[in-house]
């Protein structure tokens, strides 16, 4: 595990890592964009989510102060949480709690596992891991999506957005520069330039990452067959899925599934 606290950076480019993550907004607020969606955390929320889908934060509040943990995806599920948040979390966008009684509590958890996590101290961490999954079983009580919380992007939706809001709709389906071009009446060369200036990665390494991630969905929560999830996913032929999941990834599916399920 990994944490973090003090004031949030806006981020320039998208990322995404394989970590789940937790965020608490402790004064202040600050806005995520999950590809073309914008995810409002204001303060005294805690905000959950995988970061397996590129994702950046894109406007912070000024005064803003945070927490942010991360926790390895093996140990999320080994807990074995609740359907219905796990489903919330693993489809890839934020689930937060509302619950305003919860917001001290959750500074005090927060500034307690921070301590914790920096100590040479087995023991402490142990305790860490206990706390948190405590705390997210609490919070599958009353788990709501992030979609009351979202918000349009000022000055509407940019070109390069409204590709990412196509993509996440279609990834699965064959998708061409020309059509993602003509669908938001621009030059096929000109939104290859654009979007990778928006996003920092090529479009058809966008697409990828979605395609990785329903795979990753997949071979974590379903019994399938690698070929077949290739397929389910959009990808042309399992020996490309296994090229491009291998590098992703950093192992094959076969490799991936069984290490998870350990």
């Amino acid at each position: 595990m990994a944490s973090y606290y003090g004031a949030p950076i806006p981020m320039p480019r998208y990322h995404r890592h394989h970590e789940i993550e937790l965020n608490l907004v402790e004064q202040g607020s600050l806005t995520y964009m999950f590809g073309s969606t914008a995810a409002l955390v204001p303060a005294g929320e805690l905000a959950l989510f995988w970061g397996v889908l590129p994702h950046r934060v894109a406007h912070v509040e000024p005064g803003t102060v945070f927490h942010w943990l991360t926790i390895p995806l093996r140990l999320f599920l080994q807990w074995r949480l609740p359907a219905a948040l796990m489903q919330l979390v693993l489809a890839g966008m934020p689930v937060h709690d509302q619950q305003a009684r919860s917001a001290a509590l959750d500074r005090a958890l927060f500034a307690q596992w921070q301590a914790d996590l920096h100590a040479i101290a087995p023991e402490r961490h142990a305790i860490v891991q206990l706390e948190i999954e405590a705390r997210l079983r609490r919070l599958a009580l009353g788990v709501a999506p992030a979609g009351g919380r979202r918000q349009n992007v000022p000055g509407g939706e940019h070109k390069a957005e409204q590709i990412a809001r196509i993509i996440a709709e279609q990834y699965a389906e064959p998708l061409r520069v020309r059509d993602l071009a003509e669908a938001v009446g621009l030059h096929p060369q000109y939104v290859m330039q654009l979007f990778r200036k928006v996003f920092g990665m090529s479009l058809l390494e966008y697409i990828a990452q979605h395609r990785i991630a329903h795979a990753q969905r997949l071979l974590i929560t379903t019994d399938a067959p690698v070929a077949a999830i290739a397929l389910d996913c959009g990808f042309g032929s399992a020996s490309q899925f296994y090229a491009i999941f291998k590098r992703v990834c950093g192992s094959a599916p076969s490799a991936y599934r069984a290490g998870l399920a350990k």
